[in-house]
């Protein structure tokens, strides 16, 4: 019994010492897909309202 909770224990301290690096990890990976998601969404909406707009002035 002693031993495995002597394992379990020195899992937890090995996982809570590495969770902030991984959790830091998937952020940077969510981020950096998200970024030209957002940065290619940006584009195609000012692109729609750029076209709206010369389209209610009549330019084309």
């Amino acid at each position: 019994m002693i031993p495995l909770v002597a394992a379990l224990l020195s899992l937890l301290i090995q996982f809570s010492f590495w969770s902030p690096f991984l959790a830091t990890d998937m952020m940077v990976s969510l981020f950096s897909g998200a970024v030209p998601v957002l940065f290619m969404g940006g584009i195609a909406s000012t692109m729609a309202s750029l076209t709206q707009k010369a389209d209610i002035a009549g330019v084309i």
